[in-house]
């Protein structure tokens, strides 16, 4: 393939299924640049997404989904957590060709409102050749922490750091139940308590309508798993994983008094990496780890040793 070979992105034409392919073929996808995702975005924020395969000299090497809005004297263009690049195509190359290609599609212009947190690694080169196509830089990526469930179960047991595994082996110790769901009813259950304890806590998160279509189009997917820890007929905690392609996402969570005594979400996290181990995720996002706004849950997830992630951050 020639150095100047042409990049274009071949829009529209795909169905939920091509799309699920496409995210068999990257190793580490998102849940934004997923077709549930971009039907809740629909619902709840009324955008159209628009869907692109990427190809270079014909060849695709990759895919993205935007967010647009049209309104008169009003154009709202959305990329977050793209482009994907298909196994054995992510390199610095194809990354400037995309944003090249997207800053000459998406100019900035009165009128039109551009939000970009694109999925490339934070660094100086990848800051300076956003810049250089006039990408304006307005906050911090994405941080997070992915785990790799295709080790070793003993090897991902020793990698958990040893205040953390403690607990673990206490929730173990005392009894608890873990309940597997996949059906929309278990998380109308969670939504009301963990809007709840999001209230009581003042920490941010998605909308609770966001978090409904959410739900509800990835449910019918089959790519929602809802755990649910019971301790003496009472259930005590639960966590929401999103699924996509080889990936899978923790969404949100929710423990009681008595589930943070029994350590309940070490526990459900627990099995959650051994369901997400049989079912061949390759990796599982931990949900972003946000170390200045909220340090103790940074603390708790870093306790499952993962590896850090960051993005380049907000542009527009």
């Amino acid at each position: 393939m020639t150095a100047d070979a042409k990049l274009q992105i071949e829009w529209d034409s795909h169905d939920s299924d091509s799309w699920r392919g496409y995210l068999l073929d990257v190793a580490r996808s998102n849940l934004i640049q997923t077709w549930p995702y971009a039907q809740a975005v629909r619902r709840s924020a009324q955008r159209r997404t628009r869907f692109g395969l990427i190809r270079l000299a014909a060849a695709p090497v990759g895919f993205c989904q935007i967010q647009e809005l049209r309104l008169p004297g009003f154009h709202y263009v959305g990329l977050h957590r793209g482009p994907l690049w298909f196994d054995g195509q992510d390199n610095g190359h194809l990354a400037t060709l995309f944003f090249e290609h997207f800053a000459a599609v998406y100019p900035q212009r009165p009128g039109r409102f551009r939000r970009l947190l694109p999925e490339i690694a934070a660094s100086t080169a990848n800051h300076e050749m956003l810049t250089r196509f006039g990408f304006k830089r307005q906050g911090e990526g994405y941080r997070t922490l992915w785990l790799h469930p295709t080790a070793p179960l003993e090897a991902l047991r020793a990698g958990l750091h040893q205040k953390w595994r403690n607990r673990l082996r206490q929730s173990e110790r005392q009894g608890i139940r873990c309940e597997t769901r996949t059906d929309k009813a278990a998380f109308d259950w969670l939504l009301p308590r963990y809007l709840a304890d999001r209230k009581a806590k003042r920490y941010r998160g998605p909308s609770s309508a966001m978090l409904s279509a959410m739900a509800d189009s990835f449910s019918i997917q089959n790519d929602m798993l809802l755990l649910r820890a019971h301790l003496d007929g009472d259930m005590i905690a639960a966590i929401l994983l999103f699924l996509h392609g080889r990936a899978a996402t923790y969404q949100i969570g929710w423990s009681s008094t008595q589930g943070r005594k029994s350590a309940a979400t070490n526990f459900l996290l627990w099995q959650a990496i051994e369901i997400l181990k049989e079912r061949g995720i390759d990796w599982f996002d931990l949900g972003g780890i946000h170390p200045d706004a909220a340090p103790g849950l940074t603390h708790f997830k870093s306790g499952l040793g993962g590896t850090a992630y960051q993005t380049i951050g907000a542009y527009k």
